[in-house]
């Protein structure tokens, strides 16, 4: 985003982190135990990032700054999935692997962030989940939108999902096709 740490640090859209703080981060692999919270706090904190940008290699140090009271995580699994709980948002890296563009992780992340931001919690997840999911998902787009990535792109996420899993729809959650149909519409029409 224009005038963010890393931006600032002259990242481009399409550079590789190789390592964080000396965590070596393989694609495909889950060799190394890494968590990265966005929220990291306090004056003076710093990220020493390994960059890679084609075959050019190398180091950048960036001082994360808070934009907003949620945490972002992220989990090795092998279960593709999202979630947020408290004012924590948690995205496997399994999920990662449907994203076709930070536009994609931008729509998991700012739907969980929905669920936030509108009070859904646990206990009001059962009948009437499938009405949070598309709340949740409307009010995403929002965010992302906000935030500076393409909603149109971003909703491209749910079609290798769907693709992956047309199981979804269980009766408590509309299903995955049904939800990209729904946005679409939606990201259509933002911006103009």
């Amino acid at each position: 985003m224009p005038g963010s740490p890393a931006d600032l640090a002259g990242l481009l859209q399409g550079d590789i982190v190789v390592s964080s703080n000396g965590v070596l981060l393989r694609h495909g692999r889950r060799e190394s135990k890494f968590l990265f919270d966005g929220a990291v706090r306090g004056d003076g904190v710093q990220l020493l990032l390994v960059m890679r940008r084609g075959t050019v290699r190398w180091n950048v140090r960036i001082s994360p700054v808070e934009i907003c009271d949620v945490d972002l995580g992220l989990n090795l699994s092998t279960v593709a999935a999202a979630w947020a709980h408290g004012n924590k948002v948690t995205v496997s890296d399994a999920m990662l692997t449907f994203a076709t563009s930070d536009d994609g992780l931008a729509f998991a992340s700012a739907h969980e962030i929905s669920h936030i931001v509108l009070g859904h919690s646990a206990s009001s997840f059962g009948r009437g989940t499938a009405n949070l999911e598309r709340e949740a998902d409307h009010v995403g787009l929002y965010l992302m939108a906000r935030a500076g990535y393409d909603a149109t792109r971003g909703i491209e996420i749910l079609v290798p999902l769907a693709k992956a899993f047309p199981w979804w729809d269980d009766g408590t959650q509309p299903s995955l096709m049904s939800r990209y149909k729904a946005v679409a519409k939606i990201a259509n029409g933002i911006g103009q």
